[in-house]
């Protein structure tokens, strides 16, 4: 647990830089698995974003203001009184404050966060988001295809890993839900989709390998 800010000026680094960069943070991992990090390493990745999401929000409000789209209040004296101008905008322009905010600080890192992460996918020969062989194999297999599972216990499993299927890439609780198992005859060769049951559960933990294979529905 953190303890919460005791000044002003803290609740502002949270609000412009802190929270935004969590929330870059976080959208990207919904485009492209995280890898595992320490604690200190993450609150380090919100703080790199959320300078970075204030940087190009900057960049951007300066250039619509030397275009004419945007204009400067009256009021506003850009940091010689911050403070002050802040107070000023809470009090002339209420409205434009809140939706400000709200886009800063939220709908504005959710974009940054989209586009990192689609730069960051089509960088994967430089960049390699997946903490092991076992995400990058789930997470990237889109088609159908046949798990052929070797347990701890020498027995053998088999079923189809589907668009109805999952696997967890939780590093402490890894498994797999197959949609269909397949029948295997005593010498374990497939002889053909399992009819009656709702799929199969497989805890990672009692695998000792697994033979990946083509299916063709038909």
């Amino acid at each position: 647990m953190y303890a919460i800010p005791s000044t002003i000026e803290s609740l502002l680094i949270v609000l412009f830089i802190v929270a935004p960069g969590y929330i870059v943070r976080e959208t990207i991992s919904y485009i492209i698995p995280k890898q595992e990090k320490s604690e200190f390493e993450n609150i380090l990745d919100s703080i790199i974003y959320g300078f970075f999401n204030f940087l190009i929000f900057f960049i951007i409000v300066i250039l619509f203001w030397k275009i004419g789209i945007v204009k400067k209040p009256e009021y506003f004296s850009f940091g010689n009184h911050l403070k002050q101008d802040i107070l000023n905008i809470i009090k002339y322009d209420t409205c434009k404050f809140i939706v400000g905010i709200l886009f800063y600080a939220f709908i504005f890192p959710i974009l940054i966060g989209i586009g990192l992460g689609k730069y960051f996918g089509n960088e994967r020969r430089h960049i390699n988001p997946f903490p092991s062989a076992w995400d990058e194999f789930f997470i990237k297999t889109t088609d159908p295809v046949i798990l052929y599972i070797i347990l701890k216990d020498k027995s053998r499993i088999c079923g189809i890993f589907g668009t109805k299927s999952c696997a967890s890439t939780n590093p402490k609780q890894r498994d797999i839900y197959l949609e269909k198992e397949i029948i295997l005859d005593q010498d374990g060769n497939i002889e053909g989709i399992k009819e009656g049951n709702t799929g199969l559960w497989v805890n990672r933990d009692d695998i000792v390998y697994f033979k990946v294979l083509p299916y063709k529905e038909e």
